[in-house]
């Protein structure tokens, strides 16, 4: 009886091993392949389907109900922080179309409190390297692998880094206005803050008109990043000023531009250009460079009432930030405007640079205003 168990046993393991030789290979189960939905539709910003509010987590769930970016690779991977950039978008264009720009940095400051809340995560910024800390932080919150992005997705991820790129500018300024010790300069701050917002719109407003109502979006992308970059410049200035013993900026000294010289001359040439220029319909233009000059004038005016309730020391550096952004500004104007979008290397070389010296800069002849444009 016990051969006969044996031989069955040895039976059953014969055919065990036959079927598992011929098993085929597919049998290790292999990872199931991810499949993104890669079908979705942006939608225009809707003032009547997203109606404003000052109740922002009432706004945000409006908001959260649409679609504003793609990245879709990016929501699979990380929806939460997809979320927080698709409401920041939705924000972004419902101020716009309501006139309400001042309200942004308010309202991606909540956006990014309530992430940091629910994540039980908080921004700590270790002092010495501030700034990079901070990119680094809102960097999080846009696509990483940027190789799979379309060429729509490119221009949103352009607007992304600008948008959080006026916001780290608005952090620096919040952590400053919350210091016991500034109280006093607390209303100055506002004002510079708010007065600047009206220069972004202002020109914004210019470009448009001197492209007669289609100012290319590259354009605008490239006007907006060298505002940030010019700005964030001076307010990290301000920051450093108020929080570091005895800090002294590394930058070069800048002149002081005489009144005269940087609100009339440059602007009453760039007026005459349009004059020369434009045979009809030239009103527009002239209108939207005369709100520019006045945004300007009042920002410089903001600057210049903050800057006397500083120390002296304080306040050399402080008006050398002043005096950059005021020599900026002047290029901007002898330069028309030009050079943000798609151009020549040939063009953009015979524009009057940033870095240019104060001999070339005072001397430089603008090109007519309807080269390039």
């Amino acid at each position: 009886m016990r051969k006969i168990y044996r031989i069955i046993y040895l039976l059953v393991i014969c055919v065990f091993s036959a079927c598992q030789q011929n098993k085929p290979a597919a049998v290790v189960e292999a990872a199931p392949e991810v499949v993104v939905d890669t079908v979705y539709e942006l939608e225009e910003m809707d003032t009547l389907a997203v109606k404003w509010t000052d109740d922002f987590d009432a706004l945000y769930k409006q908001l959260g109900q649409h679609r504003y970016i793609g990245f879709p690779y990016f929501k699979h991977d990380d929806s939460a922080r997809w979320e927080v950039s698709n409401g920041i978008m939705g924000a972004y264009m419902l101020t716009r179309a309501l006139g309400r720009e001042e309200a942004l940095d308010s309202l991606i400051d909540w956006r990014i409190g309530k992430f940091l809340a629910a994540t039980k995560s908080r921004l700590k910024l270790q002092s010495g390297n501030e700034f990079a800390q901070m990119e680094q932080f809102v960097r999080q919150f846009r696509s990483g692998n940027k190789s799979d992005l379309e060429m729509d997705e490119e221009g949103q991820d352009r607007q992304l880094d600008i948008i959080y790129g006026v916001y780290i500018s608005y952090f620096f300024h919040k952590q400053l206005r919350n210091m016991p010790e500034n109280k006093k300069l607390e209303a100055s701050l506002e004002c510079e803050r708010y007065a600047w917002r009206k220069v972004k719109r202002a020109q914004r407003k210019l470009l448009i008109a001197l492209y007669e109502g289609n100012a290319p979006t590259n354009d605008l992308l490239g006007l907006a990043k060298a505002e940030n970059t010019n700005k964030t410049k001076a307010d990290l200035d301000l920051y450093f000023l108020l929080t570091r013993k005895k800090y002294v900026t590394s930058d070069t000294l800048y002149e002081k531009l005489t009144d005269q010289f940087a609100y009339y001359d440059v602007y009453n040439g760039f007026i005459k250009d349009i004059k020369a220029t434009e045979k009809i319909g030239f009103g527009k233009k002239i209108k939207a460079l005369t709100a520019e000059q006045n945004a300007w004038m009042a920002y410089i005016y903001a600057r210049r009432v903050l800057s006397g309730k500083l120390s002296p020391e304080q306040e050399k550096v402080y008006d050398n930030a002043t005096n950059r952004l005021q020599k900026w500004h002047i290029v901007q104007l002898k330069n028309r405007f030009k050079g943000y979008g798609y151009c020549s290397d040939a063009f953009r070389s015979s524009l009057l640079q940033d870095s240019c010296s104060y001999t070339d800069f005072y001397k430089y002849v603008p090109m007519k205003l309807d080269a390039q444009f």
